[in-house]
């Protein structure tokens, strides 16, 4: 079975989980092509791991301009100056673009347009293109550049296996868990504010993650013993475990021009594990959420409301283990056997040869 490559910005295995379950992971090949700013990076910072996979992906990046008619996914935030090299690629590949933006009107722009031409050749490049995205909003989206039958959606995915609810979560302690990046786009600094108005009552709040605010939680977790760091928990089980502990999964995700939640991979896996979400209402989370039946949806600074909500599912527990059942029912639509068939029916193996079925 011939190799399928995945050329992206930055490594996000966890994007195409899916992917690596319907084939096999050795046949999938990842490559970035950030490959300068590595490069002098591991120079600079001496690293020698780093150099070698910048070297890597540079070999590859050369090697795709020789080679024909290979199956490559392609991950780049629309506009990137990139571009100029990816359309390269189309002329010569069956290339699939993979994308979570969803505003393909204009109204956001997450690349600076830096050259002349640039968003020209971003048209012509996604100009009957094949399109995996990952919400219904990004195909809306591209249906001004490519045909329908041209557009799959396939969501992020958890795998079952490992996040699941395996019983009943006690009231013995109230548990809310933060998991994600720890930067203000994330809305640490409205959790901060919620623990407050909390300080009198037996929650705990649970910070699984690194990033700018690390030291402030860390602190912070010193001074209140119901704060709990756990720092980056790479084990899967162990994160799975500590949802099972938690009974609210919390993402209160800030908008700007710049950026926005536009999925939120952590929601549903707190869900599976009968975590009832509480989010703001960016697009990513909305297109999850069905606000006051499996999670609840509030504009990212409205305390009130969020803190209204906590005490409810607190105090009540019936209420609680209605949403908490129905946040894990829905939690199932992102299953990575669900979501790995959907990539079969574009990725197809024909006489040993992988490439795009009615390509």
């Amino acid at each position: 079975m011939s190799k399928v490559y995945i050329l992206h910005e930055n490594g996000a295995p966890r994007h195409f989980e899916a992917l690596f379950f319907y084939n096999n992971q050795s046949n999938i090949v990842q490559v970035e092509f950030t490959f300068l700013r590595q490069f002098i990076k591991s120079i600079l910072k001496r690293d020698g791991k780093l150099l070698r996979k910048s070297l890597f992906n540079l070999f590859y990046l050369i090697r795709f301009l020789f080679m024909k008619h290979s199956t490559i996914i392609i991950g780049a935030a629309p506009y990137d100056s990139f571009i100029f090299y990816l359309y390269l690629l189309k002329n010569k590949h069956n290339i699939i673009y993979y994308s979570s933006w969803p505003y393909w009107d204009d109204s956001k722009y997450p690349k600076r347009l830096r050259f002349w031409g640039q968003k020209k050749l971003w048209i012509k490049f996604l100009t009957d293109i094949k399109v995996v995205g990952v919400t219904d909003k990004v195909k809306q989206g591209l249906l001004k550049y490519t045909k329908e039958e041209n557009i799959n959606v396939i969501p992020h995915c958890i795998n079952e296996d490992t996040f699941n609810l395996k019983e009943k979560k006690s009231f013995e302690k109230f548990k809310i868990i933060y998991t994600g990046r720890l930067i203000k786009e994330k809305g640490i600094d409205t959790i901060l504010k919620l623990i407050k108005r909390f300080e009198d009552d037996n929650i705990e709040w649970i910070f699984v993650g690194s990033g700018p605010y690390e030291t402030i939680i860390k602190n912070e977790s010193n001074k209140n013993s119901n704060i709990k760091f756990y720092g980056q928990v790479e084990n899967k089980k162990e994160l799975a475990d500590l949802y099972r502990q938690s009974h609210i999964i919390i993402l209160p995700s800030n908008t700007n021009d710049q950026w926005e939640e536009l999925f939120g991979i952590v929601l549903i896996e707190g869900m599976a594990c009968g975590a009832v979400p509480i989010s703001s209402n960016a697009i990513g989370p909305k297109t999850i959420i069905e606000h006051n039946s499996d999670g609840f949806l509030f504009e990212p600074n409205d305390l009130s409301g969020m803190q209204s909500i906590i005490e409810k599912l607190k105090d009540d527990p019936e209420f609680y283990q209605r949403l908490s059942q129905t946040a894990v029912e829905k939690s199932k639509n992102y299953s990575i056997k669900r979501t790995s068939e959907i990539w079969g029916s574009i990725i197809g193996n024909d006489s040993h040869v992988l490439k795009l079925k009615n390509a």
